[in-house]
């Protein structure tokens, strides 16, 4: 009898160790995994932010590229978007659309077509 009741207290002092044990491990893992959530909202968010500063900074380039083209853009604001349009020499057109096509800049929509005077009239729509 003694021995049944020490092996019988030996079995419950088991299963509360073990027990306790797994009831650690997993409220250590349950911080890891809400410490590991945050930092993957906290990353997704910053990824948000720095594609949005790359864009708009992007924009402002594209703005500069003109400029020193002598282009001087009609812009419209609509919502979030910003719709450019502008008219190229056939000497400029190669140089100016591939730079802004090769940018970081989010196009949402590009237009480009031949005027009767053989000038090159792009109209581009930009996500702000």
């Amino acid at each position: 009898m003694k021995l049944f009741a020490a092996v019988s207290g030996l079995i419950v002092l088991i299963w509360v160790g073990g027990a306790l044990y797994i009831d650690g491990k997993t409220s250590k893992l349950r911080e890891e995994f809400i410490r590991k959530k945050e930092l993957t909202g906290s990353y997704e968010a910053l990824a948000s932010l720095w594609s949005e500063m790359a864009a708009k900074r992007a924009l402002k380039q594209m703005e500069r590229m003109l400029g020193i083209y002598s282009i001087v853009p009609k812009t419209e604001r609509r919502g979030g978007k910003k719709l450019y349009i502008f008219t190229l020499d056939a000497s400029k057109a190669d140089k100016v659309l591939g730079r802004i096509l090769n940018s970081n800049i989010v196009i949402r929509s590009f237009l480009a077509r031949r005027t009767p005077d053989g000038k090159l009239e792009v109209r581009l729509e930009v996500a702000l």
